[in-house]
């Protein structure tokens, strides 16, 4: 049995392993205090909670870049960087100078967003929504730039792992290379408990050898969540992630039990903002980041 194994890519499951749990919430702090309107587009992941938590898997937030690796897209040694200097800067002056990593800085003309970002060679660039420069440059990440299509038709410019073959998907070890419009990720196979195959016809797939399965719900056995996808059985250990450790109601879920991403919302507490990462209640003090104090969830 075999297929192509793409699912990874929209899972909380497949992370980074850049940033700590700290410096992942410190960072949507800043990210969400310096740069509302962008924030508020949803790159960095719907919420605060999300953000901090890893939910939004492409373009990975910072949360996404805690713990073990599944998916290597390209962008996570370029943002884990971003995010790594975010977390310690001193309030937004600083923080708009971590965005500006192969020269840019300071504001910029036409606000966009950042999926409306090109490139200019090898350096991924673009206007944030709230006028402020963004760049880096994928080559000294052993990447390129291009433009890729990793959610429905919409392009987005991006750091990549390289050129999608001529001769389409390929396995490098137990991953599988998926092409995304010229260029590729790599998707780990083992991940998902399935190994990567590459038949004399051509191409890659993600397969397992074995009796056939049934679609049906997800289920959990402990912390491992088992799943039937096109008709190939599948299992995700979810403790192996960087958040989401349990498996629950057939999905891997929040680590922690003090609260939910989903729903509930960030509050001040004195000088810090107060939120939900991996269930689990963090504080971020603004003061520790250069700002005077906390207000409607976010420093200023």
């Amino acid at each position: 049995m075999r297929r192509i194994a793409t699912a990874c890519l929209l899972l909380a499951s497949c992370s980074g392993g850049r940033l700590t749990s700290s410096q992942a919430a410190a960072a949507c702090v800043v990210l969400a205090s310096c740069f509302p309107h962008e924030f508020a587009a949803g790159y960095f992941g719907s919420s605060l909670a999300a953000c901090a938590s890893g939910v939004d898997q492409l373009p990975p937030s910072p949360g996404a870049l805690i713990g073990n690796q599944g998916i290597q897209t390209g962008l996570e040694g370029p943002l884990g960087d971003v995010y790594a200097c975010l977390a310690k800067s001193s309030g937004c002056t600083a923080a708009a100078t971590c965005l500006g990593r192969a020269g840019a800085s300071g504001s910029c003309a036409s606000p966009s967003t950042l999926w409306d970002a090109g490139c200019a060679g090898t350096v991924l660039e673009g206007c944030l929504a709230d006028g402020v420069a963004f760049d880096v440059d994928c080559a000294k990440y052993g990447e390129g730039c291009r433009v890729d299509f990793p959610q429905s038709d919409r392009p987005l410019a991006m750091c990549d792992e390289g050129a999608c073959p001529a001769a389409g998907t390929q396995c490098e070890g137990s991953q599988e290379q998926v092409c995304l419009g010229p260029g590729v990720v790599l998707d780990d196979c083992a991940r998902v408990g399935l190994s990567c195959f590459a038949p004399p016809s051509g191409g890659a797939e993600c397969y397992v050898e074995g009796t056939p399965c049934s679609p049906g719900a997800a289920a959990c056995n402990g912390t491992t969540l088992l799943s039937c996808q096109g008709g190939v059985p599948e299992q995700f250990d979810c403790s192996q992630s960087g958040t989401f450790k349990r498996c629950s109601n057939g999905a891997c879920s929040e680590t922690g039990s003090q609260c939910t991403v989903a729903a509930d919302a960030p509050s001040c507490d004195g000088t810090k903002v107060k939120l939900c990462q991996d269930g689990n209640e963090v504080e971020v003090d603004c003061a520790g980041l250069g700002f005077s104090g906390c207000q409607d969830a976010v420093c200023h």
